[in-house]
């Protein structure tokens, strides 16, 4: 008997050794100790999948014995920098509003580049028709705004689409690689085992027939349980069974501050978020406060079903609040809730007093004194409403409350001129410039 030859492995080889290895420990461990956050799972489990992919199967789809190619090398590093950077960015993902908050363009980047390795790696596993359909489905979104009857739709923007496929749960990281990476792959491990050593009919005799029950103890960061909490079924011997249970994202609230007179968004501009708890109103525990950013936004997530109270307590530089608070109920539905709420500031007044001589209004008096309230005996500015004017003849007071009246009052004419007792009275309009002539 001519003695065994020990067989060299290559590189490869070694790698694909490694990444077995290191996958099966994964998931064995979290078989003992639990998973960690759910996308993440996900993520790391399509990490070892795609890794193996491309350095067992070549690009025909054939095994390739050990030995890769330069192209294999980049979709592997293609797959492991994008998804390192998609669990990096995990927290940054969930604390989003779906469709609302926009992709960076690193962001889009990372789930091209990951779309593309997902669908070869689909490809060289099972053929080109799955990946074939994929991309039609793609392309069908993208474009079948333009096809004409009941085919055509509204459109998908990349952004819509690629948010669709790589953030919610009907796209890549959905249920369905949730079961694989949490229940699957450790049938597929237990069952090697089982097969290389010969146990797989010891413990299928000593399976029981009958009722399991499942029940959902506390859901995901960020998701709230969906009933059913408990599911119950029947076990035969021999046979397996999946329960799946699915989270609901938590509720968010965004705000929108605008200029009541153009329109434009209105940053810096602070907000206070309580919450009053159930329908009943009572409470009124404070979650927090936020400024608008640049475009004029703020956005609480996170949120449990329930009432709230939306306060703004701090205009823009400029601004006076129109509408200081609102109540919001976030519905307790199933679903998730995302309620946009709108607010407006009006600009301030300005007024503009010009002294003028009587008998000719082209000549400006300097060092006239007038003194400025509001019709409700309310001082303006910070010397008890006295004013002067200045080598123009003009006083120009700024952030006067839209919706106002101003009584403007001389007290006190320039020299050799005679005082002009009677006082004016004006309405202070949103951005406007209101001009007495005295």
């Amino acid at each position: 008997m001519e003695p065994k030859q020990d067989v060299k492995l290559t590189w490869a080889q070694y790698v694909v050794t490694a990444t077995a290895v290191a996958m099966s420990c994964y998931h064995l461990y979290t078989c003992i100790f639990g998973i960690p956050e759910s996308q993440m799972h996900r993520m790391l489990h399509l990490m070892f999948a795609c890794v193996l992919t491309f350095f067992i199967y070549n690009v025909s789809g054939k095994k390739n014995d050990g030995k890769v190619k330069v192209w294999d090398i980049l979709l592997t590093a293609a797959t492991v920098v994008s998804l390192v950077y998609m669990i990096l960015n995990l927290k940054v993902f969930q604390n989003r509003i779906s469709f609302v908050t926009p992709l960076t363009t690193a962001q889009i980047a990372v789930f091209v580049v990951l779309l593309i390795v997902v669908l070869e790696a689909t490809r060289r596993l099972t053929g080109p028709t799955l990946p074939i359909a994929c991309i039609v489905f793609i392309l069908y979104a993208l474009f079948g705004n333009h096809l004409p009857g009941i085919l055509g739709h509204n459109g998908f923007t990349v952004q819509k689409l690629l948010e669709q496929v790589m953030l919610t749960s009907e796209g890549v990281f959905g249920s369905s690689l949730g079961i694989t990476a949490t229940y699957v792959v450790v049938f597929i491990i237990f069952a090697s085992f089982l097969e290389i050593t010969g146990a797989g009919q010891f413990f299928i005799d000593l399976l029981r027939d009958g009722w399991y029950k499942g029940t959902e103890l506390e859901p995901a960061p960020g998701f709230t349980i969906k009933e059913p909490v408990m599911q119950e079924v029947y076990i035969k011997g021999g046979e397996s069974k999946v329960l799946t249970f699915e989270n609901v994202p938590k509720n968010a609230i965004i705000v929108e501050k605008y200029d009541s007179v153009t329109g434009e968004a209105l940053p810096g501009c602070t907000f206070q978020l309580k919450y009053l708890g159930g329908t009943s109103g009572t409470g009124g525990t404070n979650i927090g406060t936020k400024v608008t950013g640049k475009n004029g936004t703020a956005i609480w997530t996170g949120l449990n079903p329930g009432a709230y109270v939306l306060e703004e307590v701090d205009p823009a530089d400029g601004y006076n609040i129109i509408q200081s608070s609102e109540t919001i109920m976030l519905a307790d539905s199933g679903e998730q809730s995302v309620v946009t709420v709108r607010f407006k500031n009006a600009p301030d007044g300005t007024l503009l007093i010009r002294k003028v001589c009587a008998t000719n209004p082209s000549v400006a008096l300097q060092n006239a004194e007038f003194k400025v309230m509001y019709a409700d005996g309310t001082l303006i500015g910070d010397s008890n409403g006295v004013y002067r004017t200045d080598e123009a003849g003009e006083i120009r007071i700024t952030g006067l409350k839209p919706g106002k009246s101003v009584v403007v009052t001389e007290t006190r004419a320039p020299a050799g001129f005679i005082l002009d007792t009677q006082s004016q009275t004006v309405q202070i309009k949103e951005g406007k410039k209101e001009r007495p002539y005295l």
